[in-house]
């Protein structure tokens, strides 16, 4: 090998490394009761959490009355797996889950019942990723396939009718800033709506494969599972303020974001990479935590900790 060719391979290795600004997280392990993978978790009050998961044929929901201090099964009435979790009040909640599975009860969890979703093309009932409400009337579910086919649900009266936008892009999280303003994001694609989800357009910021939107009043972050951060202040575009992969260097693969406040930000995903900021995701520190399992979700309690779910049922409490 050439002195040049060396110098060039080395010239390419040191651009595809990572920079990254290291910190830790402290954690422990609590005990879920099951084993199946928990791809979500929702908190309802300072008290009551509830996580969901499962496999291609059966799903399952775990509650937690003492902010997640101890689990245990509260339904397995799924015949597909829970990837979302949203109670409208302490009767009322919905599940999106695959194959185009939206549950939902009356009775606060104790029994789901299927919502049949008419008028909806067979090519787009795929997987549903998440669903939440902005207002006491209306909500919003998401799902779809790749590049292939994407879905937007939308319910105006607490989720007895729906309307759909479909779209090209898989789909797989929805959050709003109010009740207007809103963004979906998903397989290459972020969508932005201005009217309370009545239509979407697309954006630039279409160069990752967003896994998470979370969205305060006055700012916003998005995770990619190619390991890009993107922030949101007040405009139209996002601006990412962490590279996504290279060919070369680590590997970052991000699926959840979450904040307690507008200004403390983390980002968990797979091998127990963690991303962590203090600025509304302008910097971001980086850990590797949880015991390198893989986690799908996460809830804040505080500013600066909260209770994290992944494969295997492994639910941890953290602390920064």
């Amino acid at each position: 090998m050439t002195y040049f060719k060396l110098c060039f391979i080395l010239a390419l290795f040191f651009v595809g490394c990572k920079k990254e600004n290291k910190t830790t997280l402290d954690y422990s392990e609590i005990s879920s009761g099951t084993n199946f993978n928990l791809r979500c978790i929702y908190k309802f009050n300072n008290d009551t959490l509830f996580a969901g998961g499962g496999d291609d044929s059966h799903g399952i929901i775990l509650i937690s009355s003492n902010q997640g201090a101890s689990w245990q099964v509260y339904s397995q009435s799924f015949f597909s797996r829970v990837n979302a979790v949203y109670f409208r009040n302490a009767m009322e909640g919905f599940a999106a889950c695959n194959n185009f599975l939206l549950m939902k009860t009356n009775d606060g969890g104790v029994h789901w019942d299927s919502i049949v979703q008419y008028w909806v093309p067979y090519q787009y009932q795929t997987n549903l990723y998440d669903v939440k409400f902005i207002n006491d009337s209306t909500g919003f579910f998401c799902g779809g396939e790749e590049y292939g086919h994407g879905i937007i649900g939308r319910t105006t009266d607490g989720g007895q009718t729906w309307e759909y936008t479909f779209v090209d892009h898989e789909m797989r999280s929805v959050d709003f800033k109010n009740n207007l303003q809103g963004y979906c994001g998903g397989y290459g694609a972020m969508l932005y709506t201005e009217d309370g989800g009545k239509k979407w357009q697309l954006t630039e910021s279409n160069n990752e494969f967003i896994t998470s939107i979370r969205l305060t009043a006055s700012n916003g972050v998005a995770c990619g599972y190619d390991g890009g951060l993107l922030r949101n202040v007040n405009s139209l575009n996002w601006e990412k303020t962490s590279s996504s992969n290279h060919s070369l260097g680590s590997r970052l693969h991000f699926n959840s974001v979450s904040t307690f406040d507008n200004t403390n930000y983390f980002v968990f995903g797979n091998n127990g990479k963690c991303a962590l900021s203090t600025d509304a995701g302008s910097e971001w520190h980086y850990a590797t935590a949880f015991d390198e399992q893989n986690i799908f979700d996460a809830v804040m309690l505080t500013s600066f900790s909260g209770i994290a779910v992944g494969e295997h049922g492994k639910i941890f409490h953290f602390n920064k």
